[in-house]
């Protein structure tokens, strides 16, 4: 009988694709971090900021920076990387085949916990931006500092809510397989239903609804923001000074939301079908919300003027001093 979990684990040497595969995660993880760290930091140190729309952007970003860090430290060295023993013989990259599924999961709920929280903030920053250009009167009224905290709570309440339920619900555990390049269920423990019960079913409304749920608001919030762009770059005017900053970050928020839908239209099609071949769709569906991530990232950097200003500043420095 197979054992729990071993889907997880590694075949114990790592094949050419193996190789491709986590490169791949590395790579696009570690860009998608940098470039949030590097945002996190413009952020703090740009006082324009310090408002509702940069706690707001603040907070995405650190949930996208903590979902990367969990394909750093865990997807993309399981997938190539083991410790090889001084001596050893065997071919330099192993998967791992002792790591328990215990680890693998607890990335994968850490990944979900932080990816359905910074999902959720997106509409709330969408909406922010509208309510800046509609509603500039009452906008310090209805975005608040407290009733950030709020937003974000909130959306912390509800990913807490999916994570337990993960672990509540049998046969619900999800992990990251090296060997598929993908989430996979683990099933059913020895002396549980199996998958096709009521509670293995269950495991799957349970992923479907999480998904959907978790970015149903993104899709309609881009939309309209799509269709009211016009009529803001309308009400502009000379008199308000705002205007065009609040252009830039209507326009940030469009892309931003157009590239989280470009990833999640990936998965919805490449889920049930295949691109060139599994290996491939696989790979491109686990790495399509990190490209998102850098993505949103890099746009920041380039529709915001003070943070090109500080960045070009710090740059020349950093040669200088190497």
């Amino acid at each position: 009988m197979t054992e729990f979990g071993a889907n997880l684990k590694g075949r114990g040497y790592a094949t050419q694709t193996d190789l491709i595969a986590g490169a791949i995660v590395l790579g696009i993880s570690f860009t998608a971090m940098t470039f949030g760290v590097v945002n996190l930091s413009l952020i703090n140190q740009t006082k324009l900021w310090h408002n509702a729309f940069g706690r707001l952007a603040a907070w995405r970003t650190f949930g996208e920076v903590c979902c990367n860090c969990t394909c750093l430290l865990y997807s993309a060295p399981v997938t190539f990387l083991s410790v090889v023993p001084r001596g050893a013989e065997d071919f330099p990259f192993r998967q791992p085949t002792t790591l328990s599924y215990k680890v693998g999961v607890a990335f994968y709920l850490t990944e979900k916990l932080f990816g359905f929280s910074a999902c959720l903030i997106q509409p709330v920053i969408s909406l922010n931006r509208l309510a800046a250009v509609y509603f500039p009167i009452k906008y310090n009224v209805i975005f608040q500092k407290k009733m950030c905290f709020l937003f974000i709570a909130l959306t912390l309440m509800y990913s807490s809510a999916a994570v337990i339920s993960y672990m509540v619900l049998p046969c619900s555990l999800l992990g990251y397989s090296p060997t598929l390049y993908k989430f996979v269920r683990l099933g059913c423990p020895e002396g549980e239903r199996p998958l096709t019960s009521i509670s293995g079913k269950s495991s799957i409304a349970l992923e479907k609804l999480n998904d959907t749920s978790a970015h149903r608001g993104v899709g309609s919030i881009c939309v309209s923001m799509a269709v009211t762009f016009r009529q803001m770059i309308s009400k502009r005017t000379i008199v308000d000074k705002d205007s065009g900053r609040n252009i830039r970050f209507f326009i940030q928020s469009v892309l931003q939301n157009v590239s989280m839908m470009t990833a999640m239209t990936m998965v919805c099609f490449c889920r049930d079908g295949a691109i060139v071949n599994a290996t491939v769709t696989n790979i491109i569906i686990f790495n399509s919300y990190n490209v998102a991530h850098v993505c949103n990232a890099i746009t920041m950097i380039m529709l915001i003027p003070e943070f090109r200003r500080k960045l070009s500043n710090i740059i020349p420095l950093m040669s200088g001093s190497s």
